[in-house]
């Protein structure tokens, strides 16, 4: 997990111990190589994000090719997007 709350990353540490890898990153520059990832969540964040295009532009960094962003916006609906499909190209 990826978060920019410090006292939230620990939390969640004690909580799932070492079965989860959490990183104190903002989501315009994620800690990961390119093509690094195959499923990126991102669940209930994007209203809450100052810059959402530039986190959307790094998740399209570190998502691989055939990568699939799960995307939930204020909880009404939810977007499962491929990246083949093209939701992530600018």
């Amino acid at each position: 997990g990826v978060d920019i709350d410090e006292p939230g990353l620990a939390a969640a540490r004690e909580r799932f111990g070492e079965r989860v890898e959490f990183s104190l990153a903002r989501g315009e520059a994620l800690p990961f190589e390119d093509g690094s990832m195959d499923v990126v969540v991102f669940n209930h964040i994007y209203e809450h994000v100052v810059d959402p295009e530039s986190v959307v532009a790094d998740i399209h960094r570190v998502l691989s090719p055939t990568g699939v962003l799960y995307l939930v916006l204020l909880a009404a609906w939810a977007i499962v997007a491929t990246r083949t499909l093209g939701f992530l190209r600018a």
